[in-house]
């Protein structure tokens, strides 16, 4: 993931009332954007940024798991 963005980022998954409480966002609101990366096929998701994006396909990362014998 790329951390040069890292504000921007965080500024994208803030509503109104995370910047009227001064850019904080509540447990609750921390754990809906989990809950929407999760589930979520949005690619616009607001939760994208707790995990990601990945900077690989799917398909790449997925090349990289070890298989245990």
């Amino acid at each position: 993931m790329d951390t040069s963005k890292a504000d921007e980022h965080f500024k994208y998954m803030l509503i109104e009332e995370d910047v009227a409480n001064g850019n904080a966002m509540t447990s609750d609101r921390f754990k809906d954007l989990v809950y929407d990366f999760w589930v979520s096929t949005d690619p616009d998701s607001k939760g994208k940024y707790m995990f990601g994006p990945f900077d690989q396909s799917i398909d790449v990362l997925e090349q990289k798991i070890q298989k245990k014998d």
